[in-house]
C-alpha cells in the first residue's frame, strides 16, 4: 500500500508506533546505563589516575635533565 492509499487511522498507527519504539530504545539506554553506571565510573577513576602518574612522572623526568 502507498503512503497515498493510507487512512488517517494508519498514519496515527504508524506515528504511534514509531514513538513508541523511540520511547523503548531511550528507556533501553537508561536502563543500560543506569545498570553499568558503576563500572564506568570505576573506569573513568582508574583513566584519572593514570593520567596524573603520567603526568607527575613527565614533569618530573623533565626536572631531572635540566
Amino acid at each position: 500500500m502507498s503512503s497515498s492509499e493510507k487512512t488517517v487511522l494508519q498514519r496515527l498507527v504508524s506515528v504511534c508506533a514509531t514513538v513508541a519504539f523511540a520511547v523503548f530504545l531511550l528507556w533501553l539506554a537508561v536502563w543500560l546505563l543506569r545498570q553499568i553506571w558503576g563500572w564506568l565510573l570505576l573506569i573513568l577513576l582508574i583513566a584519572v589516575v593514570v593520567a596524573v602518574i603520567v603526568v607527575v612522572v613527565h614533569v618530573r623526568r623533565n626536572s631531572w635533565f635540566r
